[in-house]
């Protein structure tokens, strides 16, 4: 049945044959759990939390907790009217010893989606957390809060490209939760868009199909994330306002204000993520006391267009021909947007962390595929904005920002890069993850093309996975894990590569 549903998704089947379809697909449902009903204010027919309960953003004191309401997750009779949900905070699993409760309202405007900011809880410590609506139990979730000053150690990972596969599974995300990470950052593509998704309510859709996920669930459950977006969740390889389809500039900006809204809706992230039309902010700075900061960037949303595409157009220009693009190194051309790239300067030369890792969503390294003579490099890639990259890399180093490590998605391939503002000049290393479940790119490289990159240090385009980091005073250890098949429950992770910064370098040394 999932299969044929994933086929006629990936026709690009009409928004009314997918949801006619989506209503027959069987949905993961947390089983209740006794005990006596609190504040039931609302009779709801069926279970509401179905799509799971999730955290993030966690604080030396809090954190936001999210769930949904939504009994028919995948068809199309959404609940009606605001709804309360109470909220419970514990410091063991059985609630015995409850923390923190509270009241959120779910309203329809927001799909009753609830965001609870906790705050006024002990630093450093793990809790559980649950929601009830209508004498309906949620699953249970498990966050840690941060350290407020000292902290010794941090195990987190980093994800992105999460296409959905045809059964559902993530194998990835069962290999990382066994791991027992602190935190999750994912980079983005948390859903793949086609060109029928376009509305809110397509939105809406897609992401109820992708957080049926039963592993999807038990990785949001397990701990808490850090989230930030690319381009799948809008349009593939959009560009602020420029669409990749001149056809559609004019209809992007309603395009952005469905998917912000929707990924706002579902993704566990603080009140100052709710969209303003087609607006949002996401860029912020994650602390792990005087162990790490996490500046999570939008390098989406503020992008100028691109270069050289044909007649200079709004337009997307995948393969950017560098000998023939003057363009590209326009000093005055943004990936971050002028307001975030002084915000960034802010929170790094603000941060008192021995590690500052920015979390970032395209490779930031340039990266050629045409070899010497006739060098080619993406057009959707910080390659495209290398004054904006060069700003960055000499703030980095002129500053003497403490570590620096880029972390980043969206390539569905290993690599790990030195961040050079010349060949002698190493700023910081970039590590990029492959993707969770999107397809690969396979071992496309040759080697004539590898050695036309010098500053890449390890490319595997062939597996799918995660990189995990083992964070201390005096190291970061990443960890490349890959699975052979990333849609079955039973692959189990194995290790592809070891990397090892210490502090006060800037470059990443193979272990294994």
């Amino acid at each position: 049945m999932e299969r044929g549903i994933d086929a006629a998704f990936e026709r690009f089947a009409s928004r009314r044959a997918l949801l006619n379809a989506f209503s027959d697909l069987a949905v993961l449902a947390a089983t209740s759990q006794a005990g006596p009903a609190i504040f039931a204010r609302r009779r709801l027919t069926g279970y509401p939390f179905t799509l799971g309960v999730a955290s993030g953003d966690p604080g030396p004191d809090g954190a936001v907790l999210w769930t949904r309401l939504v009994p028919e997750p995948l068809g199309e009779a959404p609940l009606s009217g605001p709804v309360n949900v109470d909220w419970q905070v514990a410091t063991d699993s059985a609630f015995s010893q409850v923390a923190r409760e509270g009241t959120a309202t779910a309203f329809p405007e927001l799909a009753h989606s609830v965001h609870a900011e906790v705050v006024g809880l002990e630093a450093d410590k793990e809790y559980f957390y649950r929601f009830r609506a209508a004498g309906e139990i949620s699953a249970t979730g498990r966050f840690r809060t941060v350290p407020d000053r000292a902290a010794q150690a941090l195990t987190f990972a980093f994800v992105s490209c999460q296409k959905r596969t045809a059964s559902g599974r993530y194998s990835s995300y069962l290999g990382l939760i066994d791991e027992g990470v602190n935190l999750v950052v994912h980079l983005g593509d948390y859903i793949y868009e086609n060109r029928d998704i376009r509305g809110l309510a397509d939105y809406r859709a897609l992401y109820a199909l992708y957080k049926s996920s039963p592993d999807l669930q038990a990785a949001h459950a397990a701990c808490p994330f850090v989230v930030t977006f690319d381009d799948h969740e809008v349009e593939n390889n959009y560009a602020g306002y420029h669409s990749s389809n001149p056809a559609d500039t004019m209809a992007l900006r309603r395009r952005r204000a469905a998917a912000y809204r929707a990924w706002y809706e579902h993704m566990p992230v603080p009140a100052t993520a709710l969209p303003y039309g087609s607006k949002t902010r996401v860029h912020r700075r994650i602390g792990f006391g005087d162990l790490a900061a996490f500046h999570v960037l939008d390098t989406r949303q503020y992008r100028d267009a691109p270069p050289c595409a044909p007649g200079m157009e709004p337009s997307i220009d995948s393969g950017l021909a560098v000998p023939l693009c003057t363009g590209r190194e326009d000093p005055d051309r943004h990936i971050l947007g002028a307001d975030q790239e002084q915000w960034l300067r802010r929170s790094l030369t603000g941060s008192t962390a021995r590690w500052n890792v920015l979390a970032n969503s395209v490779m930031m390294a340039d990266f050629s595929t045409g070899g010497p003579v006739s060098p080619r490099l993406s057009g959707d890639t910080w390659a495209a904005y290398p004054a904006a990259r060069g700003r960055l890399l000499r703030f980095l180093r002129d500053n003497r920002v403490s570590n620096p490590v880029v972390i980043t998605g969206d390539a569905h391939a290993n690599f790990v890069n030195d961040l050079r503002l010349g060949p002698g000049d190493i700023v910081a290393p970039e590590f990029v993850g492959t993707s969770i479940s999107s397809p690969a790119k396979g071992q496309l490289l040759t080697e004539e093309q590898l050695g036309a990159n010098p500053h890449c240090r390890y490319y595997s385009g062939d597996w799918r996975g995660y990189i995990r980091c083992d964070l201390t005073h005096g190291r970061a250890t990443m960890t490349l894990r890959v699975v052979v098949d990333p849609a079955s429950p039973a692959a189990q992770p194995v290790t592809q590569a070891v990397f090892e910064v210490l502090d006060g370098d800037h470059y990443a040394e193979r272990l294994d």
